[in-house]
């Protein structure tokens, strides 16, 4: 789902990937975890998700996870102020 400037996605990370560390310059984006659980880190702040937990990714703050289990991790993840050019690998 697409509205001006903000996105809806649902992101699924098969066991054992993970999202290398990046951030973003303007974007905030919100997880909100389905399915799994996975280590996501935002920051300094370093968490095992699980289903129900929803975090927030401020611009600027490097963020990833970690999926190390053997199943898949699904999650919603709101982007607002979202631009296809605003992701810099750390």
């Amino acid at each position: 789902m697409k509205s001006k400037g903000n996105l809806v996605q649902i992101v699924r990370n098969e066991a054992h990937t993970e999202i290398k560390p990046h951030y973003h310059k303007q974007m905030i984006e919100i997880y909100h975890i389905l399915k799994g659980n996975a280590v996501v880190f935002c920051g300094d702040t370093r968490v095992r998700a699980q289903p129900g937990d929803t975090l927030l990714c401020e611009p600027g703050e490097v963020h990833g996870l970690v999926n190390d289990t053997d199943e898949e991790f699904q999650f919603a993840v709101f982007k607002i102020n979202a631009k296809d050019d605003d992701m810099y690998w750390a």
